[in-house]
């Protein structure tokens, strides 16, 4: 995805240049150079500065500017933006041991941490899982975009709790259970 940045110009002269770094999870991204003219208090939005393929689930940015026209920031208390983004799920993830989901637990957190962005399959390995699961609204959740947990044989497919009710849906809708 297309990595876009607004320009905001807090300094007292009129800003005609600055560098612009970036770092995805602690992972420095290659920087860019934005030329322009703002004025103090104005800004350009939607600069693009790169694109990343961002994964599910969390992804923690960094963004800070250096070399404003050229030289020196008098004041670089202004310079650095953290931002914390959540990707909602699409497509299919495999749940089981060493699977994109270990467990169900786990795939059931971004969902209601991240929502989805379309139709959701959890492909659930054989396997014993632990439940306990309790299911709010999931944003982005629709009569297309829907969460199907599917196993491969019922037989071959377990979810136990140590307390009642192994599943419990509390506002969740347009889930699918299969096999």
């Amino acid at each position: 995805q297309n990595v876009d940045v607004t320009i905001r110009n807090f300094g007292t002269d009129t800003l005609v240049s600055a560098g612009i770094s970036w770092e995805v999870n602690g992972t420095p991204q290659t920087g860019a150079s934005w030329t322009g003219n703002l004025l103090t208090g104005t800004s350009q939005a939607g600069y693009n500065i790169g694109s990343y393929n961002f994964p599910v689930g969390f992804t923690s940015m960094k963004f800070w500017t250096s070399s404003p026209n050229g030289g020196t920031d008098g004041d670089n208390n202004n310079d650095t933006l953290w931002v914390t983004a959540c990707t909602g799920l699409v497509g299919t993830y495999t749940v089981g041991t060493g699977q994109f989901y270990t467990d169900l637990p786990a795939a059931l957190a971004d969902l209601i941490n991240c929502g989805v962005a379309g139709p959701v399959i959890f492909d659930i390995q054989p396997g014993t899982y632990t439940g306990g699961l309790t299911i709010p609204p999931i944003s982005g959740a629709s009569a297309t975009n829907t969460i199907t947990f599917q196993g491969h044989d019922p037989a071959l497919v377990t979810i136990t709790s140590a307390s009642l009710p192994t599943l419990r849906f509390e506002g969740g809708d347009w889930f699918r259970f299969v096999n």
